[in-house]
């Protein structure tokens, strides 16, 4: 809807940027599997964050400086692409990240919880996002989503350097 409300592209382009989002996603998983087991989980996330807001930058080029034209496609495409690449990150980091750092007598109130965080985003996220573009410019957009992104970074590099793992529960450095 940004992109079509903002950058003045047809609807058509929502069906780009979900086949090249796909086609990013199911050629870099293998590669996530891989950066996830060398660097590990919480330097997934830390990348994933990253990887996120480059990946926005693109979005901010299609929208502002490039809106309806075939440059802009291009930057539609990078964004969905590069999204792609640190949503294959996210996937094989969280889940396990409970399961290292939850104390085994919570892990499913732990687990059960972070799922609800999911479904909740499901919907609160459309809500949130069309209140955001239906404003007379798209800034808003990006004002909600950069601090989000900073916050999952924090969020990850705090697992990583504050706490120690022994047999599975959380022990404080």
């Amino acid at each position: 809807l940004v992109f079509v409300n903002y950058g003045h592209y047809d609807i058509g382009i929502s069906g780009v940027f979900l086949s090249m989002n796909c086609i990013a996603v199911v050629l870099s998983q293998a590669r996530a599997e891989k950066f996830v087991s060398r660097h590990g989980k919480e330097r997934a996330l830390l990348t994933a964050s990253a990887i996120w807001c480059f990946a926005t930058v693109f979005s901010v080029l299609a929208v502002v400086f490039a809106p309806g034209t075939s440059m802009g496609i291009v930057f539609v495409c990078l964004y969905a692409i590069v999204f792609g690449f640190g949503e294959t990150l996210v996937s094989p980091s969280v889940q396990p990240l409970i399961v290292d750092h939850a104390p085994k007598s919570c892990l499913g109130f732990c687990s059960s919880a972070v799922n609800t965080m999911y479904s909740l985003g499901t919907m609160v996220g459309p809500a949130l996002t069309l209140g955001l573009i239906s404003q007379s410019d798209c800034t808003g957009i990006w004002f909600a989503i950069f601090p989000m992104l900073i916050v999952a970074a924090l969020g990850a590099l705090f697992l990583s350097k504050g706490t120690k793992r022994c047999e599975g529960d959380v022990v404080q450095s």
